[in-house]
């Protein structure tokens, strides 16, 4: 009898003892049952640690893993992936949350379109928890429209376990996971999405994903470096991600 999860969810956690618990109940939460969740600690400095093992409980099917030492969140969730007993893989972002629906739907979009990536739209929130705003996905996604525009992202992603093993993820690029989408697209890997918001993005200050101008040049990086794609391709791929990046962080309207 076979009686490994369905789904693994990956949480690497650092510093993170304001939100962690939210992640987790939220993971508990979940009405598609099938599932583990692997908790990897990155040498947390606060009572991360602490909060993460009282939240699990006595449940099972929660592993809290503590990494030997600091090593950044690609490896921490390298570690989860080389852990996880799952079919599928799905992240989640220690300050981020789902929806209580968010696995069952996403699943059930894989089994209906032969799905190796399922994505979903999502919901963001200030540091105090208050709601203000969403992004709304296309119902699919492919190598070129990844190019100028990201639709799939850590806390909303859910994917075949089989490419994660194939494909960690890599320090080399500061857009870790942005690489790690189109490498596997590249590959012929099928992207669907879910249209329903399933998840919240936390935006903190101070967070990298702040940083707009460096992480700009950074995907141009990815173009020209990682993909060797040429320059006026590149161009137009840019300018695309450009405008639509204006439009998703400082038009979009606050609820």
């Amino acid at each position: 009898m076979n009686t490994s999860p369905a789904v693994t969810v990956i949480m690497p956690a650092y510093n993170c003892e304001k939100y962690i618990k939210e992640a987790i109940d939220s993971v508990i939460a979940q009405t598609f049952q099938s599932w583990e969740l692997l908790v990897i600690d990155d040498c947390s400095k606060d009572h991360t640690l602490e909060i993460a093992l009282e939240t699990a409980g006595g449940d099972s099917r929660i592993k809290v893993i503590r990494q030997e030492k600091n090593g950044g969140v690609s490896k921490a969730r390298n570690t989860g992936i080389d852990y996880a007993a799952g079919e599928w893989i799905a992240l989640l972002d220690s300050d981020d949350y789902w929806t209580s629906d968010k696995l069952e739907k996403q699943y059930q979009c894989a089994m209906d379109y032969n799905a190796d990536i399922v994505y979903c739209s999502y919901g963001f929130v200030s540091e105090d928890g208050n709601e203000y705003g969403e992004f709304i996905v296309p119902k699919q996604t492919n190598f070129e429209d990844t190019l100028s525009k990201s639709v799939i992202s850590c806390s909303t992603c859910f994917i075949r376990a089989k490419l994660f093993k194939e494909n960690h993820f890599s320090s080399e690029f500061y857009h870790e996971d942005l690489f790690l989408w189109l490498k596997m697209l590249k590959q012929g890997a099928v992207a669907r999405g879910v249209t329903d918001i399933l998840a919240y993005y936390r935006q903190v200050n101070g967070s990298r994903s702040n940083d707009k101008l460096h992480s700009a040049l950074e995907r141009w990086k990815i173009f020209r470096v990682a993909f060797k794609l040429p320059f006026f391709y590149s161009c137009k791929a840019f300018i695309k991600y450009a405008f639509g990046g204006v439009f998703k962080y400082f038009l979009r309207k606050d609820s």
